[in-house]
């Protein structure tokens, strides 16, 4: 029941964001890292190929550069795209903790607060806000 109503409120949240199903979210995260992985691999490979070959040096690494020049902008453009849709979970995430705090909150939890909020404003020499009806009545000088 809890995941279907994640999975509802996250539907909901990211609708606008037309990012597709949530479960296409994590794995992206996969395929980021093989893409950065692969990419030194490729950079590396250039690297020995041109080496083997005796490729001019300049040559070499201006072709290295330009893979890592699109594994950095493919990166980029996902970890933003990504940080939109862990923003917004991050909100959903807060929102319905708090609701589960909310059904679990002992409602005199508050009063209880109330209460030691207004002793501290005496103790403080402020005057009460508020009159709980079990306090004594107060004497008028």
């Amino acid at each position: 029941m809890r995941n279907q109503t994640y999975h509802g409120a996250w539907s909901r949240a990211t609708a606008h964001l037309d990012k597709g199903a949530l479960d296409v979210r994590f794995p992206i995260y996969g395929h980021l890292y093989n893409l950065n992985l692969y990419a030194q691999k490729l950079v590396d490979i250039v690297a020995e190929i041109s080496s083997n070959l005796s490729v001019l040096p300049e040559d070499s690494l201006y072709h290295q550069y330009l893979i890592q020049q699109v594994r950095s902008a493919v990166t980029s453009d996902v970890l933003d795209q990504m940080g939109d849709i862990e923003h917004i979970e991050s909100w959903l995430f807060e929102s319905l903790r708090r609701a589960e705090e909310r059904k679990m909150r002992d409602p005199e939890e508050v009063y209880l607060a109330i209460r030691e909020q207004e002793a501290e404003r005496i103790r403080k020499g402020d005057p009460p806000r508020i009159r709980f009806l079990d306090d004594p009545p107060e004497v008028e000088s």
